[in-house]
């Protein structure tokens, strides 16, 4: 490794790590591209750092045997510098898979989190010991399913996130109230929509902006 090329590298394009990835340190170059250079603390350190290597490599050889001055040229450094930029290309792209894989986590935990928002995972006061599993499993899917309506209301702009939020807040309430499993029991075959008008019919506000959902979805 040329440490003239080294620094070279260092001082043009430092803050973006390529001499660390000319040094085939490729984690760390990886770190400096996407901190710019370790928000430039990294960049300073390693162009002062280089530089005293250089000099003391200098004096060294000016004690020992002289040599011929060395010159670098662009044409010298094509050959390293295009390999490098295509290395950034490669692992920006790896980030943007990365940054579309995290939005669709993101819409998940969305999903999830309004699903256990509107879920009070109630308690039976009524019904018999089957019918009351039976009836905590039906409000669990009731729950999963609506929550994707919710999720593709605010996603198509039909509704807003707060929307959906208070729509959940008043489901949780109403099933909450509900202490009869075979309420549940007999509306297993119902339409989603329907349960839901049925639970929300105190709540005008949620009710109007569910049957905006239902028009689109249902």
């Amino acid at each position: 490794m040329n440490k003239k090329v080294d620094l070279i590298l260092c001082l043009s394009l430092g803050y973006l790590g390529i001499h660390k990835f000319y040094e085939k340190k490729i984690g760390i170059g990886i770190l400096y591209l996407f901190t710019v250079g370790l928000f430039g603390i990294g960049w300073i350190y390693d162009c002062i750092k280089l530089g005293i290597e250089i000099c003391n490599k200098k004096t060294t050889t000016t004690n020992n045997s002289p040599l011929e001055p060395s010159y670098t040229t662009i044409e010298e450094l094509k050959p390293i510098i295009t390999p490098t930029l295509n290395d950034i290309n490669i692992v920006e792209n790896k980030v943007t898979d990365k940054i579309e894989t995290t939005s669709t986590n993101i819409k998940i935990s969305k999903r999830d989190a309004l699903s256990n928002s509107m879920n009070p995972s109630p308690i039976w006061n009524e019904g018999t010991e089957a019918q009351q599993e039976f009836a905590t499993d039906l409000v669990d899917n009731f729950c999963n399913r609506f929550a994707k309506y919710l999720c593709w209301g605010i996603k198509d702009h039909i509704i807003t996130s707060n929307d959906a939020d208070d729509i959940t807040d008043s489901i949780y309430m109403s099933i909450n109230a509900i202490d009869d499993a075979k309420w549940w029991c007999n509306k297993k075959n119902t339409n989603d929509f329907t349960i839901v008008s049925k639970l929300l019919e105190n709540d005008e506000v949620s009710l109007n902006n569910v049957k905006k959902l239902k028009k689109e979805y249902n």
